[in-house]
């Protein structure tokens, strides 16, 4: 089960339940945190921001903060609908 989304600059498939998602074209380059195009990447959350969708990495910066990618503002959606992961607070 996937959900295919249409941004502005890119089209993505998203498979929600596994935690999964890859960018299948683009006007533009990748960056090294999406890796190359049709690359199956797993995901910690996303969250929808405004009209974009904001992927959190199961990676680090050198400084120790989760990598993340704000993807262009979100087009159309066909497939299973998805969930809004709920953000967590360490108080």
């Amino acid at each position: 089960m996937t959900t295919l989304i249409q941004t502005e600059n890119s089209n993505y498939e998203i498979d929600y339940p596994n935690k999964r998602v890859r960018r299948l074209t683009s006007s533009h380059a990748p960056t090294p945190r999406q890796g190359i195009d049709g690359e199956w990447r797993e995901f910690l959350a996303m969250y929808r921001m405004e009209g974009s969708l904001l992927f959190v990495w199961n990676k680090r910066d050198r400084d120790g903060v989760l990598e993340c990618t704000l993807t262009s503002w979100v087009m159309d959606t066909t497939g299973d609908e998805i969930p809004d992961d709920e953000p967590e607070y360490d108080g």
